[in-house]
């Protein structure tokens, strides 16, 4: 059993409906709680709102959480090459392996 405070107008309008309705308070809160849990429970995830939306901006390439060194790797070679010119990027490379800093 619950109890619950309505505000004086609340309990005003639930007094009118219950002796328009001839029916208890009770009952046309009853109706009333049910109602909401069926909105509630008819309310859709997150998920569900935007399934439809995940994956339309992908890439098409499915190993880019696997391969992300070496993508953003090769981004940095080929911008580096075209500032610099070509090989300077493999020689610092090759350094850094020999300094044990890759």
């Amino acid at each position: 059993m619950s109890s619950i405070r309505l505000p004086k107008d609340f309990e005003n309008r639930l007094s009118d409906l219950a002796q328009m309705e001839k029916t208890t308070k009770s009952e046309i809160i009853k109706r009333a709680l049910r109602r909401y849990f069926e909105s509630f429970d008819q309310l859709a995830s997150p998920f569900d709102l935007g399934k439809d939306l995940f994956g339309i901006h992908g890439s098409g390439k499915g190993n880019l959480s696997q391969d992300y060194k070496k993508i953003i790797k090769e981004k940095i070679r080929l911008c580096f090459n075209a500032y610099f010119g070509e090989g300077l990027f493999y020689a610092a490379d090759r350094f850094g392996e020999s300094q044990g800093t890759r």
